[in-house]
């Protein structure tokens, strides 16, 4: 079959022929994730005086509210000058330790779960005081 191809086209031909079909391959299982909702929402807290702030809201510990199995990356952001905080929900197995400096930032992609409710979300060495809860909607 090769040997066809290169009568017909070419050596060229074939390396443009394959390149194509790669290309239109990656293409497609691009869209294929998108429709699956590969690509992750981003959501930014940031830790300030001992609480946990989303990206353009006033209020402390506010409640987060995400879509059953949605994609969400969680971008964190510590204020709060060589103190130590990280993000916890212990229904999901997690924990996200925040940078230690300030205007240094780490993230977590998660998959929320399925199933609708409230699950808390604490950091570990301040729970008294940050907390708050996660949303999941359908």
């Amino acid at each position: 079959m090769r040997e066809f191809w290169q009568r017909k086209v070419g050596r060229a031909g074939v390396a443009l022929l394959s390149l194509t079909f790669l290309l239109a391959t990656m293409a497609l299982v691009a869209l294929a994730a998108n429709v699956r909702g590969g690509s992750a929402r981003d959501l930014t807290l940031v830790a300030r005086g001992i609480a946990f702030y989303a990206d353009g809201r006033p209020e402390a510990n506010p409640t987060l509210r995400v879509k059953a199995g949605e994609q969400v990356r969680f971008l964190f952001r510590n204020q709060d000058r060589g103190m130590a905080h990280d993000f916890a929900v212990s229904a999901w197995r997690l924990t996200q330790a925040f940078p230690r400096e300030p205007g240094e930032t780490s993230s977590v992609v998660v998959r929320v779960p399925d199933r609708p409710g409230s699950y808390p979300y604490v950091c570990t060495p301040h729970a008294a005081v940050m907390r708050g809860t996660i949303e999941v909607v359908p």
